[in-house]
């Protein structure tokens, strides 16, 4: 799934107020003319990119790229490296955009020694798409068909997604004018998808994500010509669903591409002119950003951010970025400060009206177990054991009995907790006994970073311990 992710969505930019589509995105590269080099110019293009933007990036004059793109003159072994990074691709994919025959030659490219992001699914479609093979209606068509199949397996993937295209087809044949109804309809089904991904099973989110896809896709489309009556709503459906595709893509591990769908959805969240939902959504970002790399700083600034976005008013999303700065400064062992967080996300909650009986937590509500589950990470890694065990009881008891991420997390606090007490053997076997319960497909994001958290906490002498060897072990065979 982490591939499918990365083949569909590492190439996404923003452009203008909405972001092109994952779909429209690659379909840009079939109608592209060819160039000397069609495929150095068609990712700058993709990513958005004028030949400006890529010379200021690269920090030299657009009148060099051109020359590049025409095939006239070869990158130096400067320029080189630069471009790699700025276009995200692999050495070896530079090399193909660049041509074999390159005068700089393969080996000053495959020398860099970079690190290769995650691979493509499936780099025949991807090659038949850049050389202009298929028509943009194929495209789309085999994206879908792709990610159908890795969710839902050959046989009933492939037959999803040919109803997939055979129902767009007769959508555009009638082509009306959007209307409230249709609003409605849209808001809906970001609630169910918000519903959906809000303590789920662990494979809920590996099937959501082509359907969320889909579905933004679609409703994308419509907020571009839906008009001042109803554009500020779709624009608020879009941002939803961007930000829960940011929830998905994290898990399996694609950190840059979550932070895409999570700019993506702040933008269309400040377009649509909601600033409760630019709170609620930078809120959450910052929750999530714990876990992803240069935690740290992006977290403590990112829940700042949304805490002054819409004056400090109580808030669901103000709760989740106060429980951002608590959980971050218990991490980096600033007790004060992550207590004093602690205390005004309990403010937070205080002002909050309760959820009813018959209220189903979603992403966007505030529900007890988050409060729970904050307390739980912030007392568990600032050692107070009483007050941990507490929490995470408390938590416990309101996330299903099995599947759930969130509960998995609450065990890793337990862990940490046995670890704090002096039990390192132990609490390092509850570690690796809990990992071992998450799909090895979900292992690579925000889980594996939280089993990082409590090895973290172990002392330098316990890493000759067997119980230590072979969790390290199990979990770094599942990073990259």
């Amino acid at each position: 799934m982490r591939d499918t992710v990365a083949f569909l969505i590492a190439r996404g930019s923003a452009s203008g107020t909405l972001l092109a589509p994952p779909f429209t995105l690659v379909r840009e590269a079939a109608t592209l003319m060819a160039q000397q080099r069609p495929r150095l110019r068609n990712a700058r293009k993709i990513l958005g990119y004028t030949q400006e933007d890529l010379a200021h990036k690269l920090g030299c004059d657009h009148s060099l790229i051109s020359r590049w793109e025409n095939g006239r003159v070869d990158p130096s072994a400067f320029h080189l490296a630069k471009l790699r990074k700025v276009l995200e691709v692999t050495g070896d994919e530079l090399i193909e955009m660049l041509g074999e025959g390159t005068r700089r030659g393969a080996r000053d490219i495959r020398e860099a020694h970079w690190s290769r992001p995650p691979a493509r699914h499936d780099t025949q479609l991807d090659q038949r798409i850049l050389l202009g093979a298929v028509s943009e209606e194929e495209v789309g068509d085999m994206h879908r068909r792709a990610l159908f199949t890795t969710a839902f397996g050959t046989a009933v993937g492939a037959a999803l997604a040919s109803i997939e295209l055979t129902r767009r087809r007769g959508d555009r044949l009638v082509a009306l004018p959007v209307t409230g109804h249709d609003v409605t309809e849209w808001e809906r089904v970001a609630d169910r998808y918000a519903v959906r991904l809000s303590g789920v099973g662990q494979a809920s989110y590996i099937q959501a994500l082509p359907e969320l896809l889909t579905d933004y896709d679609e409703v994308h489309a419509l907020a571009g010509s839906a008009g001042s009556d109803h554009g500020p709503r779709l624009l608020r459906v879009c941002a939803q669903l961007s930000a829960l595709a940011a929830v998905c893509t994290l898990t399996v591990g694609c950190w840059e591409q979550a932070e895409r769908f999570w700019r993506q959805a702040q933008k269309e969240a400040r377009a649509s002119e909601d600033r409760e939902l630019c709170t609620m959504i930078g809120g959450k970002r910052a929750v999530y950003s714990i876990y992803g790399p240069d935690s740290r700083r992006s977290t403590l600034y990112l829940a700042e951010d949304a805490v002054n976005t819409d004056g400090g008013k109580p808030s669901v999303g103000v709760a989740s970025a106060y429980g951002a700065q608590a959980q971050m400064l218990a991490l980096i062992g600033d007790r004060s400060g992550a207590y004093a967080a602690l205390a005004r996300l309990e403010s937070v909650c205080d002002k909050l009206d309760p959820p009813g009986p018959a209220v189903v937590p979603t992403e966007w509500t505030w529900h007890p177990q988050r409060l729970h589950h904050a307390q739980s990470f912030v007392y568990s890694y600032t050692g107070d054991i009483g007050k941990a065990t507490t929490a995470q009881d408390a938590a416990l008891s309101m996330y299903p009995s099995s599947g759930s991420l969130g509960a998995a997390q609450i065990r890793f606090h337990q862990a940490a907790c046995l670890i704090k007490s002096g039990d390192l053997a132990q609490g390092t076997r509850h570690l690796g006994t809990v990992y071992e319960s998450i799909d090895p497909s979900l292992r690579n994001g925000d889980m594996r970073t939280s089993a990082s958290f409590v090895l973290d906490k172990l002392p330098d002498r316990a890493a000759k311990l067997p119980a230590v060897r072979e969790v390290r072990a199990l979990i770094s065979s599942t990073s990259g």
